[in-house]
């Protein structure tokens, strides 16, 4: 449906960002050969953004949380709740859920 590449931010991230929709409608996130920096809390969201270039235009956008990221490098499916609509988005953004630093966007 959509796909982009991670890039950098405030801290290193790559890998490539894929958003499926199933037959059953729901939407699956791909991160494929994924790398970012480690920290404790990272989340995976999704962006009202394009591309954001800071961490302080990401903070200051709408946001939907996709899931809490538990490794740092691989390859992930996650399920995107139902209860959000991905196609409102436009970026993937992985950042802390405790201090809002965002790390690698990337545009779809």
């Amino acid at each position: 449906m959509s796909s982009g590449q991670l890039y950098r931010i405030d801290q290193t991230g790559s890998g490539a960002v894929d958003l499926y929709r199933l037959t059953d409608r729901t939407y699956v996130l791909r991160l494929e050969e994924f790398f970012v920096t480690a920290n404790t809390d990272l989340e995976v969201k999704l962006s009202g953004l394009e591309a954001p270039l800071t961490s302080g235009q990401f903070i200051e956008a709408p946001s939907a949380l996709v899931a809490p990221l538990e490794v740092t490098t691989g390859s992930l499916n996650f399920i995107v709740s139902v209860d959000v609509d991905p196609t409102r988005f436009k970026s993937v953004v992985v950042t802390t859920g405790s201090s809002s630093l965002a790390w690698s966007p990337t545009g779809r």
